[in-house]
């Protein structure tokens, strides 16, 4: 989740427009809701919904090597004109409320799984 949350808006400022992040959220969403049909209806085996998520994961890969043939430069952000600099947002970004909140809570939860 927390992966396709950057995906998502790494897209949505990439491309300068949310429809990207919402074209993403809803194809992702999709996929997993017929991985979780065919795991719920089929009473698939472990081992398949390995290979499902194995396939899903290399048609990723292949989705991101596509765009990076098409798109040069695609990971580099362009600069705006906003009245705060780059540093300055970034540091807005991190100190906000909902991200203090969210590192807080992942590292609750991936301390007990560690402990």
């Amino acid at each position: 989740t927390f992966l396709m949350g950057l995906v998502m808006g790494y897209f949505v400022l990439f491309t300068g427009s949310i429809k990207a992040g919402i074209a993403i959220h809803f194809v992702h969403n999709t996929l997993i809701l017929i991985i979780l049909t065919f795991e719920n209806y089929l009473g698939l085996s472990s081992q398949a919904l390995i290979l499902i998520n194995l396939i899903y994961i290399l048609v990723a890969i292949g989705a991101l090597l596509f765009l990076l043939r098409r798109y040069v430069g695609l990971f580099e952000l362009k600069a705006s004109d906003t009245i705060n600099g780059e540093g300055e947002k970034l540091k807005l970004f991190a100190l906000s409320p909902a991200i203090i909140i969210v590192c807080i809570f992942t590292a609750f939860t991936a301390m007990r799984y560690l402990v």
